[in-house]
């Protein structure tokens, strides 16, 4: 005679029968205890109560960021120390402006403008200003003499670090305003000044729109090349 195999419903049914009958040293017995007995992948996380695990829980290097979903974990859910860390790895720029000046400044330099005492650290800076030459009424066979072309050299310089930058102003006939622009990565250990300074030969001359932006960086690598 051929035994049929048991469906897995009555086996269930033996076993909770055999509990309940043997009382709860039998039913201890059958209790999970320990991860060992659990298959891999048997409990997922609709299983998981919200909110019923927290970090101690977790083996140490476990959750890995490929499982976590993207943007489940918010600036809340971080511990203070952690989130106002993370919140201070952005950007912070000062920055110095002058709209208008020096005006009619004599051949030769000035100051154009400053920030002043920037705080130890690392910094991207970047300045930017207008110059103008200005003849003024003079005669055309003034301003075709030879040495009437007008050259200006703006340099910005911090703790002693230095980007320059050169363009012609005016030449016989002609006033071109020229925006010149100059950039460097500095860093510095104490609080030193970043100041933007302009030079034209032969004309007068005047600065306008210049600005000097200092943003502070986490840090910066910085490479000097020959070719």
């Amino acid at each position: 005679m051929k035994i049929s195999r048991p469906s897995p419903a009555l086996i269930v049914s033996i076993v909770a029968l055999v509990v309940a009958c043997a009382g709860t040293a039998t039913a201890a017995s059958v209790l999970i205890k320990n991860s060992s007995q659990i298959a891999t992948g048997a409990v997922t996380s609709s299983d998981v109560k919200n909110g019923s695990l927290i970090g101690a829980d977790l083996k140490n290097r476990t959750v890995t960021g490929s499982k976590i979903a993207a943007n489940t974990i918010g600036a809340d859910k971080l511990a203070p120390v952690v989130r106002n860390t993370l919140q201070g790895q952005g950007l912070t720029g000062t920055e110095a402006v002058r709209k208008a000046g020096p005006e009619n400044v004599a051949a030769g330099g000035a100051t154009i403008t400053r920030i002043t005492q920037l705080q130890p650290g690392t910094y991207f800076l970047a300045a930017k200003t207008t110059i103008t030459g200005v003849a003024g009424d003079l005669g055309l066979g003034e301003l075709l003499r030879p040495n009437k072309t007008a050259s200006a050299e703006c340099t910005l310089e911090v703790g002693g670090d230095v980007d320059k930058a050169r363009t012609v102003v005016a030449s016989p006939g002609a006033e071109t305003p020229q925006t010149v622009n100059l950039q460097m990565t500095r860093t510095i250990g104490a609080p030193t000044d970043a100041i933007l300074t302009c030079s034209v030969t032969n004309v007068p001359w005047r600065a306008s729109d210049s600005s000097i932006v200092a943003l502070k960086l986490q840090g910066s690598t910085r490479v000097d090349t020959a070719g």
